[in-house]
């Protein structure tokens, strides 16, 4: 394959690939042929320096809360295994879910019951289908607050970005969020990917209304690598 064969076809669809290797089954024969999910407890993947430092978002609080203790096992044994380094994430990401789920939201006509950790967890299903469902070569990974989105959610989503848990996606270098959130495209705080099981990365873009409509994935075409 040429350079840029490689580049669009193998680097960009690797990190989807380990992810959905390690969450999901090998193949079984006589059960539809189907790829049975599993789930782990300790999501052992997002470990190391590189997936700590991502998950902390640059936040020294968060930084500090996983590292601690993982210092204090260091000094006992001189290393600081995966599955302790993830246990740690984990438990930081419960307690910012904790955090996420207290904010109080104005009720919203269309979605009255609707809250700021439920928005997220719906975001976060959505993105975790287009991984592990059918094979898409860039799944999605941040979405849009388009025009259709209910006020009371852009709200609600107002304040998620102000406790931090999603992270606004600029789509110039440089460009600042104004306050106006419709038209403005978003992720999900990296922190929260350990918890959901999705990537830390970008990934597609999607309109957050079709998010809550519950619309389904389409299955996309799929590239002839070999």
């Amino acid at each position: 394959m040429s350079g840029l064969d490689r580049a669009k076809y193998i680097r960009k669809l690797f990190p989807t690939l380990l992810l959905r290797q390690f969450f999901r089954t090998h193949p079984v024969e006589g059960i539809q042929k189907r790829q049975k999910q599993r789930s782990r407890k300790n999501p052992t993947i997002y470990g190391g320096a590189t997936g700590l430092l991502a998950v902390s978002e640059g936040n020294p609080r968060w930084l500090i809360g996983i590292a601690r203790p993982l210092l204090v096992q260091f000094r006992h044994s001189g290393r600081v295994p995966i599955h302790a380094q993830t246990e740690q994430m984990l438990r930081a990401a419960d307690r910012f879910r904790a955090v996420l789920k207290l904010i109080p939201v104005q009720r919203s006509a269309r979605y009255p019951n609707e809250t700021v950790l439920g928005i997220i967890d719906r975001i976060a299903a959505f993105f975790y289908k287009s991984v592990m469902g059918s094979f898409r070569p860039q799944p999605h990974g941040c979405f849009t607050i388009d025009t259709d989105t209910d006020p009371g959610v852009v709200a609600a989503l107002g304040l998620a970005l102000n406790a931090g848990g999603i992270v606004f996606v600029p789509r110039t270098k440089g460009a600042a969020l104004l306050g106006h959130l419709v038209g403005e495209r978003f992720r999900l705080s990296y922190l929260l990917s350990v918890y959901y099981e999705i990537p830390i990365r970008l990934g597609a873009e999607v309109p957050l209304s079709r998010i809550l409509r519950g619309e389904r994935e389409e299955i996309p075409s799929q590239p002839t690598l070999l």
